[in-house]
């Protein structure tokens, strides 16, 4: 098929690259797991998956990585984190990334798929592993206001698009961003640090997913953003969404968001033709219930 299109009276919000992420500390650097809720490895049992490679946590048998968190706690893990930073045990810039949110998670173990066989994390794509995905073939997931979609294609001077996953936001219980993160430098064009988002459904199950663009993606999916019709808007707001209108070339009116720090972001789609690296074209301003940017 060529490039994604949403259905009629769908709203496009956001299109970005975006992967399974990878470890940042250094006993999971560069790993990730499959696991199901007793932490096992079910990389074998997701059908339709491909051979992949099989991690071991540097200093740990598989076995100490499960018992872990039952043996250290919470309490212990912070005494681990502290010892760690401080001998720059963290792997890429523990300075910058700072402390974990999750250590269970992204310390002695990274989870990048968390539920059983029949979870509904358990549908996603193989093609968003690094490790088993084929050279040159990248990922999208793409936001709009009902659905996420996740869509692959070869790099080529064209992009066709295959869907390969797609659910109702109703299905998506939270997102949240993870800080602790990075894209090994040795991954083409994706290199960065805190990169990650962790999407809970709502049976119970998550996935936790990297992308260079998660600023584009965040505001569209952490907390509870709200669409806002533009007739809804103030007329300060609506002579700020004109103007922001007339300096981009877009498909299309914009849209705008309530944050739910109360101030709102407008953002369109810019009439230019998707990139296989960074996915659409979105710019995008912030204002508060007067149409002036926050803070003035």
């Amino acid at each position: 098929m060529p490039i994604w299109e949403p259905e009629p009276g769908e709203t496009m919000l956001a299109r970005v690259q975006v992967v399974f992420a990878t470890g940042a500390a250094t006993a999971v650097k560069g790993m990730r797991w499959f696991r199901d809720t007793e932490r096992r490895d079910i990389q074998d049992r997701l059908p339709g998956w491909p051979a992949g490679p099989e991690f071991v946590a540097r200093g740990k048998s598989a076995k100490g990585v499960r018992g872990v968190g039952g043996v250290l706690g919470r309490i212990g893990y912070v005494a681990v984190m502290i010892v760690l930073t401080a001998a720059g045990g963290l792997g890429p810039g523990p300075g910058t990334l700072g402390r974990p949110d999750e250590p269970e998670n992204e310390v002695d173990d990274f989870p990048v798929l968390w539920g059983d066989p029949d979870s509904v994390a358990a549908t996603l794509p193989w093609q968003m592993d690094l490790g088993r995905r084929p050279r040159g073939y990248r990922t999208h997931l793409i936001v709009t206001d009902s659905r996420l979609v996740v869509v692959g294609f070869t790099t080529s001077d064209t992009i066709d698009d295959e869907v390969l996953w797609e659910i109702d936001r109703a299905r998506v219980a939270k997102v949240e961003t993870r800080d602790f993160s990075a894209i090994p430098l040795r991954v083409k064009d994706l290199a960065g640090n805190q990169c990650d988002l962790r999407i809970d459904f709502t049976d119970g199950s998550w996935c936790r997913v990297a992308s260079n663009y998660r600023e584009d993606l965040a505001p569209y999916l952490v907390g509870s953003p709200e669409l806002v019709p533009l007739s809804e808007l103030t007329e300060g707001q609506r002579q700020r969404v004109d103007r922001f209108s007339e300096n981009y070339d877009l498909m299309g009116d914009p849209v705008v968001l309530r944050l739910d720090n109360g101030n709102f972001r407008m953002a369109g789609r810019g009439a230019v033709e998707v990139s296989d690296f960074s996915g659409m074209f979105a710019p995008s301003d912030l204002m508060d219930s007067q149409g002036s940017s926050p803070g003035r």
